[in-house]
This record gives C-alpha cells, sequence and structure tokens, in this order.
C-alpha cells in the first residue's frame, strides 16, 4: 500500500523538525510547509484488494525462473492474448525503423509469469539496454547506501566533490534524485551532437573520461530543489556519490551485486562504468526482461524478497512518490509515478487508463518496467521505437491489466478448474 512522504521520511529517521527545517532551506514558510505536508496527506491510500492469487498466501517467488502460467492464462483469455500480441507485435518488416520495433515483453502477476514474447533476433537470455530504467537502478543503489549509513538524503554534493561556488553546496542528494540539482542541462538526444547537448558530451564526448565531475562541472542555474530539469547528468552524479561514500573502489564494483542482484536472484546483468569507476548510473545498464521484472517485483513488495528486506520500505515509498519540493510534481526518485499531484492539491493520472498506485521505469525508444501494487502486476516491454507515436506506454498498460482481469474473470467463474 502506498504511503505518504511524510511517513516515508519519518521512516527514514526525518524528525518532522528536521524534515521542515530541510525544506526552510529551500525557501519555503512554515505556512508553505504545511500546505506540501498537507498535500501529500490527501493523495489517496491504494486498496491492495485486487490481489487475487487464486487460493495461493503471500506472494510467490521465482527460483531461477518464474513459474509460469502462460498457458492457463492464454487459454482463459483468448481474446486478451491477441489484442496483446496484435498491438506490440504487428509488423513484418523488422527493418522498418518507423514500426512498433517491439524487442521482448513479459509480463509477472500474483508471482507468477503470464506473457513472454520475443522478436527481432532477441531470445529469453538476451540482455537489452534498457536506457533511462538504469536510473531506477542508481535508486537502488543509493537505497542500499543511505540503509547502510554511508548517505543520508540531506548530504551535500560539496561533502564529496569540489564544485565551482558555494552555491551549488545546496545541492543535495534528495535534489539530484529528483532532477532538481539546479544545474544547467541540455537532455537531447537524436539530432543533437556532443558540442550542443549535455547528455551526449557526457556519455560521448568530453565529459565521457569522468562523467559526475563534468556534470558538476554545469552552471547552477536555479535553485536547487526548487525547479525540475530532467537530467542523466545529475543521475551519474548520484552514482558518483555513492562511489566516494564508499571511498573503497572494490567495493563499489561489488556494490550492485552484493546489495541487489544477489540477493533476488539477477545473474544476466551489465553495468558499464566509464574510465573514473562511476557507474553509468543515467543509462548504461544491460539486463534480460526476465531479470528486469525481478527488480521490478522487489518494488511492489516493498522492497523485501523471501522475507528478507533488501532495500527499506520507506526507501522504496519514498522512491515511487510524486515529490512536491520542485514546483513540477512529474516524478519520483528516480522512478515515474501514475500520480501527479497539482499545485491545488488535485491529482491527476500521467497514464489515465492505468492505475493511481502505479509506478514505472521508463527508457528510451520505448523501454518501460511497469509496477501495479493493486493489481499484482509487473509488466517489463523493451524495444526500439524510434517513432514515439507508434507505442503508449497508457495503452500497453491498458492491455496488460484487459488480459489479467479478463483471466481472473474467468476463473472466478469456474474456468480455472
Amino acid at each position: 500500500m502506498i504511503r505518504t512522504l511524510t511517513v516515508a521520511l519519518l521512516a527514514l529517521s526525518f524528525s518532522l523538525s528536521a524534515h521542515s527545517s530541510f525544506f526552510k532551506r529551500k525557501g519555503l514558510s512554515n505556512k508553505e510547509l504545511k500546505l506540501q505536508l498537507d498535500q501529500v496527506k490527501q493523495i489517496p491510500e491504494i486498496p491492495r484488494a485486487w490481489k487475487r492469487s487464486y487460493g495461493r498466501t503471500g506472494a510467490d517467488w521465482p527460483r531461477l525462473r518464474w513459474k509460469s502460467e502462460k498457458s492457463l492464462y492464454k487459454r482463459l483469455n483468448r481474446k486478451g492474448y491477441r489484442a496483446l500480441d496484435n498491438y506490440l507485435f504487428n509488423e513484418n518488416d523488422p527493418t522498418d525503423l518507423t514500426g512498433m520495433r517491439t524487442d521482448g515483453v513479459i509480463i509477472i502477476h500474483g508471482g507468477r509469469k503470464i506473457y513472454e514474447r520475443y522478436a527481432r533476433g532477441h531470445k529469453r537470455n538476451s540482455k537489452h539496454l534498457m536506457w533511462s530504467i538504469s536510473k531506477t537502478f542508481t535508486n537502488g543503489l543509493a537505497g542500499a547506501a543511505v540503509a547502510e549509513g554511508k548517505l543520508k538524503v540531506t548530504d551535500s554534493v560539496c561533502k564529496f566533490y569540489e564544485v565551482p561556488t558555494p552555491e551549488n553546496c545546496d545541492s543535495t542528494l534528495h535534489d539530484f534524485l529528483h532532477w532538481s540539482s539546479g544545474l544547467y542541462w541540455l537532455e537531447g538526444y537524436e539530432g543533437g551532437s556532443p558540442r550542443t547537448s549535455s547528455v551526449l558530451a557526457m556519455l560521448y564526448g568530453i565529459g565521457q573520461k569522468a562523467m559526475a565531475p563534468f556534470v558538476l562541472d554545469h552552471k547552477l542555474v536555479a535553485t536547487p530543489g526548487m525547479a525540475r530539469r530532467y537530467s542523466t547528468g545529475d543521475t551519474n552524479v548520484i552514482s558518483g556519490m555513492v562511489q566516494k561514500a564508499y571511498n573503497n573502489q572494490d567495493v563499489y564494483d561489488d556494490l550492485p551485486w552484493k546489495k541487489i542482484f544477489n540477493k533476488i536472484g539477477i545473474r544476466n546483468v551489465t553495468w558499464e562504468q566509464d574510465p573514473s569507476g562511476t557507474f553509468i548510473g543515467g543509462s548504461n545498464l544491460y539486463i534480460t526482461p526476465s531479470d528486469l521484472t525481478r527488480y521490478g517485483y522487489l518494488f511492489l513488495n516493498q522492497g523485501k524478497w523471501r522475507g528478507r528486506q533488501v532495500l527499506p520500505k520507506a526507501w522504496v515509498h519514498y522512491s515511487t512518490l510524486p515529490d512536491l519540493t520542485a514546483g513540477k510534481t512529474i516524478g519520483g526518485a528516480q522512478w515515474w509515478p501514475n500520480r501527479i499531484v497539482q499545485e491545488d492539491g488535485s491529482i491527476k493520472l500521467d497514464s489515465p487508463d492505468i492505475p493511481a498506485d502505479a509506478f514505472m521505469g521508463l527508457g528510451h525508444w520505448s523501454q518501460v518496467l511497469l509496477i501495479i501494487p493493486s493489481h499484482d502486476i509487473v509488466a517489463v516491454r523493451t524495444g526500439d521505437t524510434r517513432d514515439e507515436s507508434k507505442f503508449s506506454r497508457n495503452e500497453f498498460g491498458k492491455l496488460v491489466i484487459d488480459y489479467v482481469e479478463g483471466a481472473v474473470e474467468r476463473s472466478h467463474r469456474g474456468f480455472f478448474k
């Protein structure tokens, strides 16, 4: 069940007074702070009553592979199965750069694999570049460091790096997690060049040898924490802050595996590092869709895996709720909540046909990690969709839910037996 940001931060050892002083540093008055906290409290909690496991109790955990009920769900809802297939795998010419170009899809419901298909030369064990879904793993890395006491979300970047001006020291881990560092950044891809695009310069140009310092050398153009500017650079600074916090390269190199991957059975993953040894946290993680669903299932179960708390529950809540401190409330901490809280406290859904409690990891060319706690669903879609108009995450989520709901409905009418 989704908790409020207040509860999440309190569970992360913030007292309300400390929380208040943190936001007052951002220039918020007590009245404005109270309004922010009241808005968070008004976000409806999402009942988990829809969670149906056909007589099974609790989460059903994968071992080497997910237990499969693909044939059963397909038999129960052939219409929904065809609708997914027709939408996602609808092209005859895989070389057509304007097409859907889906590489793989896997859906987990109730801890069971209910749909899986690959195309365009990709197979079950093919690792896929996840682009900005990598950011959600950087979130997990930071969460592990916070849980171990190596980092605090209030830590200034100046605790770890030299910066051009004293004002840059106002940027904290919290700000970088929410893409609100205040640093100038141009997130441009196709049609850009390392001379005009900050992200291309970082990945392929003058910043590629040491990405975090390159990002921090950018000009401060907004008060940290008060304006959101989507930035792969901010994410790479988070990777660097974790690296500096441990101050041991061997420990840092093993950290994702020791703290997360090995604990939840992720085996097919590669995470590139820049020449300075920092994980390229904003874009360069490769993983199989099946292993990616494990990471999603960890967050669906509030950081717990087989009874073991891998990441703090409070960290999951903190990460997957909309942030109210940066003006535009469009994102969580490297995650994308479906609920957008407006300035007047009202709630808008980014994807109107997907439940309010859903949250997503999103990547370039329409990589999607979709998590719907109220429906006990984790769904992954990988692809190479160059024409963004061809793929809609709202339509994808709607088709996933329709497929699951149709199968569940028929099973409860006696078709499951």
